[in-house]
């Protein structure tokens, strides 16, 4: 849920408007197909994981809140030491400053975590 769902969901969003500024049109088709074949895999994760938060809620929540505390601590720590060469790579690569990336993350996980029910809509 996080690999996929979060963390390269949200490089594949940002990146897309990068490939299309390249001018490679076969590069912005392979990106498309990818990001289709990956949300395969997270509508798998999002079901299993809602299945199992359904099944035992109060192991599942204390699970996934620990999970999710452990990644917004390392993602806060990553952007609070993100220094310049880590911000000209983010830019040229995405082409969004390190914040703007950890937002999109953030939106990507909220998502998630709507979608298997842990937060309420």
């Amino acid at each position: 849920m996080l690999a996929e769902g979060v963390i390269a969901r949200t490089a594949q969003n940002l990146a897309a408007g990068q490939y299309e500024r390249l001018a490679f049109p076969g590069l912005a088709e392979g990106q498309r197909l990818v990001a289709r074949d990956e949300a395969r895999h997270i509508g798998i994760g999002v079901t299993y994981t809602r299945r199992r938060l359904e099944q035992d809620p109060r192991h599942a929540h204390e699970v996934i809140g620990a999970v999710i505390d452990d990644f917004g601590q390392l993602a806060a720590a990553l952007l609070a030491t993100a220094n310049q060469e880590v911000a000209t790579l983010v830019c040229s690569g995405y082409g969004v400053e390190p914040a703007a990336f950890h937002a999109e993350a953030i939106r990507l996980m909220r998502l998630r975590l709507r979608s298997i029910g842990f937060l309420a809509e």
